[in-house]
């Protein structure tokens, strides 16, 4: 699907598993670099199933990808069950736009998390950042120090 969203927002899409299968094998196929680690992803998790989104990264491993990981499985459990179901490195999403759940890193990695990504910290950062900067303005009538 074009654009692709953000899997934590609605009006998500999936494409067909066999179109994925197809990019994945595209980009095995275009691979020149032996280091180049080539991961899948899917939000059929929040559009479908959990139980087809385990399916789809089944098949992205069986393709060969490197990793695959399904979007939306953000508990302990969910991640503890993907670990069983999906073979390969799992890494997290922490994202501020899934809404508040609890999960530390060391809940994380005990769980057998190999790595996360933080993909919105730097956005609520900036965001928060310009809020500040207007409260001072409308308080102040001034940015000056």
């Amino acid at each position: 699907m074009f654009p692709n969203r953000c899997g934590y927002l609605p009006g998500k899409q999936i494409v067909p598993a066999e179109q994925m299968l197809a990019k994945v094998k595209a980009a095995l196929d275009a691979r020149r670099d032996g280091d180049l680690f080539i991961a899948a992803r899917t939000d059929a998790a929040g559009v479908t199933s959990v139980e087809d989104a385990i399916a789809r990264c089944q098949l992205f491993m069986e393709a060969g990808a490197d990793m695959a990981k399904p979007m939306g499985l953000d508990t302990i459990p969910d991640i503890k069950r993907a670990l069983r179901e999906i073979p390969g490195p799992h890494m997290a999403t922490l994202s501020q736009a899934a809404g508040p759940k609890a999960r530390s890193l060391e809940d994380l990695e005990a769980a057998g998390v190999v790595a996360a990504t933080f993909p919105s910290v730097a956005l609520f950062a900036a965001a928060n950042a310009v809020r500040n900067g207007l409260r001072l303005l409308k308080r102040d009538n001034s940015l000056a120090p």
